[in-house]
């Protein structure tokens, strides 16, 4: 240990530069340091996962997911759902953006006597208004496991807007 305490000491100059030198280079190398969150893009591409997962992306728009959270103390009042049809509004119409996904604008599956009827959960130009109408919004969405924990939290105060950007590849 001595010995090598003594040949620090003696070569404490040199150490130093070569230390400062490293540290000069690697901070330099920052500049051109980039991060890549696509976890699909470091896969071999003789994965077929990885393989599926481009293919579904070109085909159907991208797989590129954005989401925006708010939370609020009650999600079924008329003043939140006005706010998140803004917001969803706002996305539709923005460079970029292939499809948004809110509460108001989510499509809704209800099984009748005669087959399926699809179409909107919340006619977005008639928001519900009234205490009633909300109510009823509230159960029904609670009701489905479709809207609840997903769209909507849980305890109903919170709810999701989600949009894919368009694939740029």
């Amino acid at each position: 240990m001595e010995k090598i305490a003594k040949a620090i000491v003696k070569l404490r100059w040199v150490i130093i530069v070569v230390v400062v030198g490293l540290t000069a280079f690697f901070g330099l190398q920052l500049k051109t340091l980039t991060i890549n969150s696509d976890v699909i893009s470091s896969l071999p591409d003789d994965d077929p996962v990885a393989k599926l997962y481009k293919d579904i992306g070109k085909k159907y728009g991208g797989n590129d997911m954005g989401m925006i959270v708010l939370e609020t103390d009650d999600v079924f009042k008329t003043e939140v759902l006005e706010h998140v049809k803004q917001i969803t509004d706002s996305l539709k119409i923005m460079e970029g953006i292939n499809t948004v996904t809110s509460l108001t604008d989510i499509i809704d599956i209800k099984g009748e006597e005669w087959g399926i009827e699809i179409g909107k959960l919340i006619d977005e130009y008639d928001l519900p208004d009234t205490q009633s109408e909300l109510d009823s919004l509230k159960d029904y969405v609670f009701s489905k496991d479709m809207y609840k924990g997903a769209i909507v939290s849980d305890d109903g105060t919170a709810t999701l807007v989600m949009f894919t950007l368009l694939c740029l590849f």
